[in-house]
């Protein structure tokens, strides 16, 4: 996925398991973007349930914030945590920042 840096990154969808949405009750969610090169500062994201029982979830970043990104390849990643602290990470979606 491309974004060009000062754009509003927004993306929606339900998270799966097998093909078929999963209810994420009692689950924690975070984001980030981990750059694979050039400046190594992580990047959090804005995460949020928009449906917690079929799993739908939204990840963004406003375009204030991603103007002072800068321009290299990044991996998207969604950690989820259960109430007994038990960590589940997804895998890993390329984002190329461009100027």
């Amino acid at each position: 996925m491309d974004l060009v840096r000062g754009a509003t990154l927004s993306l929606v969808g339900a998270l799966k398991l097998n093909g078929i949405a999963q209810p994420m009750n009692g689950w924690a969610i975070s984001a980030e973007a981990l750059p694979l090169d050039g400046d190594a500062t992580v990047v959090t994201l804005q995460a949020e349930w928009l449906d917690i029982a079929t799993g739908m979830v939204r990840i963004r970043a406003a375009a204030a914030e991603t103007a002072t990104w800068p321009a290299q390849n990044y991996q998207m990643r969604i950690k989820l945590t259960d109430a007994a602290g038990v960590v589940v990470i997804s895998k890993r979606d390329t984002l190329r920042m461009l100027d």
